[in-house]
């Protein structure tokens, strides 16, 4: 599923890197019925995205480390897709259905480092689908679904 585009310009004399943040999707249940579903991933394309094992992937979703260099004075495009995981390829859709209604929304959201106050030295919290708080909600992506 396309999500948008971005447009990386590098105006500068000296090529430049862009770092890409790595983004995760998932179902929200904003009555808190039903607990979070992770859907899939957010990946970046150069060009059209093409479901086959020769597709043009810039960086997929099993890689963390997603850095563009853009030549001095040019612009690239990087199309944006929601990949969703391959549990969902191999679902009846009616079953899907079903099994999904309660959901209200996705939330795209950074898979980031988050501080933790109790263990400030050795432990290290990351944002997933799973322990999404208010704060990370509000600084997502939240697309509404159609009951």
């Amino acid at each position: 599923v396309k999500i948008g585009d971005i447009v990386l310009t590098n105006d500068f004399t000296l090529p430049k890197r862009y770092e890409l943040p790595l983004f995760g999707a998932c179902l929200i249940d904003s009555e808190k019925e039903k607990e979070n579903a992770e859907v899939g991933s957010v990946d970046y394309y150069e060009g059209d995205y093409v479901h086959e094992n020769d597709f043009n992937n810039l960086y997929g979703s099993g890689r963390s480390y997603k850095s563009i260099e853009v030549k001095s004075g040019e612009k690239k495009k990087i199309t944006v897709y929601l990949t969703p995981n391959y549990y969902y390829y191999n679902n009846n859709y009616t079953e899907l259905l079903e099994r999904y209604k309660g959901y209200d929304s996705v939330v795209i959201y950074e898979k980031k480092e988050r501080k933790s106050s109790n263990y400030p030295y050795s432990y290290r919290d990351y944002v997933s689908c799973y322990n999404l708080n208010e704060e990370d909600i509000k600084d997502s992506i939240k697309i509404q679904l159609t009951p």
